[in-house]
């Protein structure tokens, strides 16, 4: 091979473009041709060279370590604190259940006036004779909330208030069946209530009182999120949220 050829051929030599062949044959020249050989050397030595040290070396390993480990930490740290909002955004956030005619209903029960240790007498439940502190007055039929059949609750919450109706003082009562936002997307977390009573806010303070005075009741299924925010309400807005529920239960009691 001749020189002008080996000369023009060193810059592709030396980067190992060339093929096997003519690399060998440019290997042989150079051993045997000291004017290409010096051109080859005078090319490499103008080839920046990058000489690291051991110890430098296993610094930058060192840093490079321990930046992963930071920022794994780091992404860690803040998947946990989204998986924590989440869950707590999940249990916390109660959705209203609809209104299901065939479960949601009322019942009457049976309550006598009972007086306690303290002299005071409540309406209680009639579930079993208490003749040393019963009274003499007659049972009443009282009314309450209840669930009739299988559904996926995990709240109940009511409302009430009495009202002036035409003169004639009406005691307006609203209630809700609420599941957590968790039991919604996952359906077998919370087994099913069969079945469930609970007089809410039918009544008020009048079954604390020794003397029943039986009032003109509504009860309204509402499904609301946030039931405590009708306690700020005047009197005529709190009624207007009748258009919005349904009637499951009136009359005087």
């Amino acid at each position: 091979m001749k020189c002008c050829f080996v000369k023009d051929l060193l810059p592709d030599y030396i980067e190992g473009l060339t093929g096997e062949e003519v690399r060998r044959e440019m290997k042989e020249h150079l051993e045997n041709c000291g004017d290409c050989r010096a051109v080859y050397r005078q090319m490499m030595a103008d080839i920046p060279q990058e000489v690291f040290s051991d110890d430098t070396d296993i610094d930058f390993l060192k840093k490079l370590r321990t930046t992963i480990r930071k920022r794994y930490a780091y992404v860690v740290f803040l998947t946990c604190i989204v998986l924590i909002c989440c869950f707590v955004l999940l249990k916390n956030c109660y959705l209203p259940v609809p209104y299901d005619p065939d479960r949601m209903s009322t019942e009457f029960y049976q309550a006598v006036p009972v007086t306690d240790s303290y002299g005071i007498t409540r309406w209680k439940e009639q579930r079993s004779p208490e003749p040393e502190r019963a009274s003499d007055a007659a049972s009443v039929d009282l009314v309450r909330l209840v669930l009739t059949g299988p559904i996926q609750i995990d709240d109940a919450v009511s409302i009430g208030r009495t009202v002036e109706r035409d003169g004639e003082k009406v005691r307006v009562v609203y209630y809700c069946y609420t599941r957590a936002l968790w039991s919604s997307l996952f359906a077998g977390s919370r087994p099913l209530v069969d079945k469930m009573t609970m007089s809410g806010h039918i009544y008020g303070n009048r079954l604390e009182q020794a003397e029943y005075k039986p009032l003109m009741t509504e009860i309204y299924y509402l499904p609301v999120r946030n039931m405590d925010s009708l306690e700020r309400l005047s009197d005529q807005e709190f009624e207007a949220k009748k258009e919005d529920a349904v009637l499951v239960w009136s009359g005087v009691n």
